[in-house]
């Protein structure tokens, strides 16, 4: 009969950054900015193309703007979370 040895090992959880709530938004922000201006020109060829109509202009026109400032947040989050991650107790392998 074979015995088995269990050696007892202190597991530490990492400590929390709060970076997932920064990659979050950064993926958020980033994915939102690039699909903005993408939907803002469908928008706005959908208008150019019906000329009694306002809605589509303007909805492609305010989706074209927003999409500056959610890249600018978009890199902001992704570079918190990148500072965040790097400073972390338990670092990850693959650097």
């Amino acid at each position: 009969m074979k015995t088995i040895r269990i050696e007892s090992v202190a597991i530490r959880a990492p400590k929390k950054t709060g970076g997932t709530l920064a990659s979050a938004l950064a993926f958020v922000c980033l994915s939102w900015g690039v699909l903005a201006p993408i939907l803002g020109l469908i928008f706005i060829i959908i208008h150019s193309a019906m000329e009694a109509d306002h809605v589509f202009g303007d909805i492609g026109t305010g989706l074209m703007v927003v999409s500056i400032p959610l890249l600018l947040a978009g890199s902001h989050f992704l570079d918190v979370w990148d500072k965040h991650r790097k400073t972390s107790e338990y670092p990850d392998k693959s650097e």
